[in-house]
């Protein structure tokens, strides 16, 4: 289940990466390069900062015990947040200008 929390902030940003850039490969490369830039990132711990580390550590991707006991709280306030950022972040770019087909 936490899995689809951290899936839907990458699948929202994905979304807005396809509405700004009229490309198939574009954003699937970005969404790549993300998702690697997050494996990365959430070794290191930080995997709350970046939203293409949310749904590895929803899903406890790297790790035999789970990286979330205790903490689900602020994951999900993360995905939360990221998901609130990316939704913003259209609607003040489709509020300036429609998407262009």
């Amino acid at each position: 289940m936490r899995g689809i929390f951290g899936g839907l902030a990458v699948a929202a940003v994905q979304l807005l990466l396809a509405m700004l850039i009229r490309s198939f490969a574009v954003p699937i490369f970005l969404g790549l390069v993300g998702g690697i830039a997050g494996m990365l990132i959430g070794s290191k711990g930080y995997a709350l900062l970046w939203p293409y580390c949310l749904m590895q550590q929803g899903m406890n991707a790297n790790h035999s015990t789970d990286v979330l006991a205790g903490n689900v709280l602020p994951f999900l306030l993360a995905c939360a947040g990221w998901l609130a950022v990316v939704l913003l972040t259209a609607k003040v770019l489709l509020e300036k200008t429609d998407v262009k087909a």
